[in-house]
């Protein structure tokens, strides 16, 4: 599971959007039938042979890469996507453990670049910002668990919106799965983007009711 992990994080987009279109052909095939979801099967598996086939190299070489790097130790110049990930994780934990009340604030990123230098014979964290690449140990390292708290009632009332709409819940766990790789409401457009996108389905439950 920790190789499956590592191997799709970086790419974890690619990968709901994958999700996004066997959800799409369930849904063809429990509503109109099987005939229609062969119909939307049949083009987007070639297409999506022709966009992935000019990967083919670098999937293989990232498959290369967790199987001979994933434990080897970063020292000097030497990182990699794997390691670095591996750093990352372990430093996020080991925070997360040691969390105070409220959490480090803007004291979270100095905190993870000592303990990356604690445990690496190397000053990779120096040449570019390493965060936790996890939304949610991101939330409670930052202000705490009660951060995190607050994050899920918000979460439940955002549920009880758009509960009405299959398409709104579908992307509500898209966007909840992105964040267990990413820092995405860390950035000003992933918040944007949400806010938008989840709105719609709000909005759209309203204008029914009126």
């Amino acid at each position: 599971m920790v190789f499956f992990i590592f191997l799709f994080s970086s790419r974890m987009i690619i990968l709901l959007l994958l999700l996004t279109i066997f959800s799409n052909i369930v849904y063809l095939i429990s509503k109109k039938g099987l005939k229609r979801g062969v119909l939307f099967l049949l083009p987007t598996v070639i297409l999506l042979a022709i966009l992935i086939y000019p990967a083919k190299k670098g999937i293989g070489e990232r498959f290369k890469e967790i199987k001979t790097e994933i434990n080897k130790p970063i020292v000097g110049d030497y990182y990699n996507s794997s390691n670095t990930r591996i750093a990352i994780l372990k430093c996020s934990l080991t925070l997360l453990k040691e969390t105070p009340l409220f959490g480090y604030g803007d004291k979270l990123q100095e905190k993870l670049n000592d303990c990356y230098k604690q445990n690496n014979d190397s000053n990779f964290y120096l040449k570019q910002t390493f965060n936790t690449h996890n939304y949610y140990i991101n939330l409670v390292t930052y202000g705490g668990w009660f951060f995190l708290l607050l994050f899920i009632i918000y979460l439940f009332y955002t549920f009880i919106k758009i509960k009405h709409s299959v398409l709104g819940l579908f992307l509500l766990f898209q966007i909840l799965a992105i964040n267990l790789t990413e820092n995405y409401f860390s950035r000003h457009y992933g918040i944007v983007i949400y806010v938008y996108l989840i709105a719609m389905f709000i909005f759209i439950k309203e204008r029914k009711e009126v």
